[in-house]
């Protein structure tokens, strides 16, 4: 195990999806501050402008440009985005009088920043990057946990959350939704993630550990990956499979939906005094909220407890603490 370091306040470990890599360095949110720190060197890099707790952050499909959403300070809610090559801020979005942004997204050709603000209608914005001009927003009919553009089609978005997924079609002037059919059994169940395929295919995890399969906006498929909530579905770099992180252990699964593996877990290589004890509010847990792939198939993972570990599809039984935080406050 590498040697430990300490953050001034950990990665925001409970919010979600907010551990990238970058071409040299990784990048997450400590505080109200991006700390774009370099494993091999450990030095540390700061984008610091925010005024409470970085509730949100995400990185372009370049690697070039990072979006980070703060919580309400009192005053309006704050989109941040930064130059990753010049260290500088783009732009500043006022969003509006909010509790906070609870998930940020680039369209896959970068022009486009979605966000989803923490409110009771989880309401729904879309800026352009260039001119941080508003060009659609919305409400929701529910408690949304995420939401993405689809990249195989320019108009479409996909949301999920609680008992919900929901198909969204958007042009400049309008936008209109359409509910997936969830079906009876999973009817009341929280959908904590999502992942697009080709051909109108999308995956969804849910809150007790099921894959759903979707076809257009149908349920067609069930796969039982464990027994934990599924907070995140990766597509690998080489798009030749999917890695799925729930509870404390990444599976892959191939392109076809049908080869099913696990690929590691915190828990078998982590010394016997860090072994996952019961869950609650005020216990640390590796629970994995957070997954990133490199172009070598390394993958940096985010735990609830305020740690980042590294590890390798190569080397799959050589985790490595990266970083190890103070606990959230």
């Amino acid at each position: 195990m590498e040697e430990q370091h300490t953050l001034y306040n950990g990665n925001n470990s409970y919010d979600r999806n907010n551990v990238f890599y970058l071409e040299n360095e990784i990048i997450f949110p400590s505080g109200n501050t991006a700390i774009l720190y370099n494993i091999e060197s450990k030095q540390k890099r700061f984008l610091k402008g925010h005024t409470d707790r970085i509730s949100s952050l995400t990185v372009n499909s370049l690697r070039n440009m990072v979006a980070t959403g703060q919580v309400n300070n009192g005053d309006n809610v704050t989109i941040m985005i930064w130059d990753l090559k010049l260290i500088r801020s783009l732009g500043t979005i006022k969003v509006g009088k909010y509790s906070g942004i609870i998930h940020l997204e680039f369209s896959p050709d970068n022009t486009k920043l979605l966000a989803i603000a923490k409110d009771d209608k989880s309401s729904i914005f879309i800026w352009d990057t260039k001119s941080l001009s508003l060009i659609i927003s919305s409400p929701n009919t529910y408690q949304t946990l995420g939401a993405s553009f689809n990249p195989y089609n320019s108009s479409s978005i996909i949301s999920w959350g609680d008992k919900h997924v929901s198909f969204w079609t958007v042009n400049e002037t309008l936008i209109s939704r359409k509910r997936g059919m969830l079906g009876q059994e999973f009817s009341n169940t929280i959908i904590q993630s999502c992942l697009m395929l080709p051909n109108d295919t999308q995956l969804f995890g849910t809150n007790d550990g099921s894959l759903l399969v979707f076809k257009a906006n149908n349920l067609v498929q069930i796969l039982k990956i464990s027994g934990a909530p599924i907070y995140q579905i990766k597509l690998m770099r080489d798009k030749k499979g999917i890695l799925i992180a729930s509870d404390d252990t990444i599976y892959y699964l191939d392109e076809t939906i049908k080869i099913q593996k696990q690929v590691l877990s915190l828990k078998d290589y982590l010394p016997p005094d860090e072994t996952i004890t019961n869950v609650t509010p005020t216990t640390a847990s590796k629970i994995i909220h957070s997954i990133d792939m490199d172009n070598m198939n390394n993958i940096i993972i985010g735990t609830l407890s305020n740690e980042i570990y590294q590890s390798s599809l190569s080397k799959p039984k050589k985790i490595d603490l990266i970083l190890k935080g103070q606990p959230s406050k």
